[in-house]
């Protein structure tokens, strides 16, 4: 009779975008739960200081050889700076099976590998929501960093002409500008132990909290310059977290400025200038389209965070979180 033996299934899943985290998070190991089983991610492990590399080493429990097929390999880190950049974890699984064949000279598959690794893209993609919710990192191509955009128009082809001939084509791009938030409610945020143990607990388990998705929302539009939508979307996220501590159903009729009036009178604790610094600028820019940007929005990012803060549990404040500012990213052509 064949035994049940222990297998760990192990995949890989690189990040779309590098992930940016704290150093004390290197190697880090922490339990999850996917749809129907338990599970655990770990993260790639700092390179010993005798190497000179900026590389990093894979997780504790990925097979070598791995490295192969991860072209940024695991990530990189350069002891000047005071963040990680990682591109890929593990999300190893442990089972118990009948092993009818040779392991190590077969490539698994089936049906329920296939389920499996559903469950894991379906996990990791709700790991990643929750991560730009908590720190505002850009991790998925369908809402990109505004400096990881790739411009086909930014590469340009030159080349001379007259009558009679014509030179080589060569490649050129304008000068590019790097733009950095500082250190301001709308820069993005390194993932430290307490982003990373929330959001593996919250990944998967549902859809996050309307307030805390606009709050996200309304940072990633500030990072491109999109004042009006973030203050479109600061001022909804009040709405959303003011409705909840009154008990409001969903269809109510107050406004923003008449929810922040109700909550004041029943002793919650709204910021004294929310009506000039959140609610007067959310008007202006949805109802008469003047556009705020600069210190204004950032103080009323701030000012939405705070009344937020007072109904969102999981929210984390930006002010406890380094602040990280992404590389400029851009493709380049090469003409030869």
């Amino acid at each position: 009779m064949t035994e049940e033996s222990n297998v760990e299934l192990l995949f890989t899943v690189p990040f779309d975008y590098s992930l940016f985290i704290e150093p004390a998070l290197l190697g880090s190991i922490r339990p999850i739960q996917l749809k129907s089983r338990k599970a655990r991610i770990e993260f790639p492990r700092e390179i010993p200081k005798s190497q000179i590399t900026r590389g990093l080493l894979r997780p504790i429990s990925a097979l070598e050889g791995i490295d192969t097929h991860l072209p940024e390999g695991w990530g990189l880190r350069d002891v000047a700076e005071p963040e990680v950049s990682i591109a890929a974890i593990l999300i190893a699984i442990p089972v118990r099976t009948i092993l009818s064949f040779e392991l190590a000279a077969t490539k698994i598959g089936g049906d329920d590998v296939h389920a499996t690794q559903e469950e894991v893209a379906e996990w990791f993609e709700s790991f990643c929501h929750w991560l730009w919710i908590l720190t505002a990192q850009s991790l998925h191509p369908l809402n990109p960093d505004p400096k990881v955009l790739s411009r086909q128009s930014m590469n340009l082809i030159v080349a001379a002409a007259t009558s009679s001939e014509s030179s080589l084509l060569a490649s050129s791009s304008p000068t590019l500008v790097i733009s950095e938030c500082g250190d301001g409610p709308a820069c993005e945020r390194l993932v430290n132990p307490c982003v990373l143990d929330l959001a593996a607990v919250r990944a998967g388990t549902g859809k996050a909290p309307m307030s805390l998705e606009l709050l996200a929302s309304a940072r990633m539009a500030a990072r491109r310059g999109d004042g009006r939508r973030a203050l479109t979307d600061s001022g909804t996220a009040v709405e959303a977290a003011l409705s909840r501590i009154l008990g409001l159903q969903s269809n109510h009729q107050h406004t923003l400025g008449s929810l922040v009036k109700l909550a004041s009178k029943n002793g919650v604790n709204i910021p004294a200038d929310t009506q000039a610094s959140l609610i007067d600028l959310r008007n202006d820019a949805v109802h008469r389209g003047q556009l705020r940007f600069g210190a204004d929005v950032s103080h009323a990012l701030e000012l939405a965070e705070r009344i937020v803060s007072l109904v969102e549990l999981d929210l984390i404040p930006v002010s406890s979180l380094r602040p990280v500012n992404r590389p400029q990213c851009h493709d380049l052509v090469f003409i030869t």
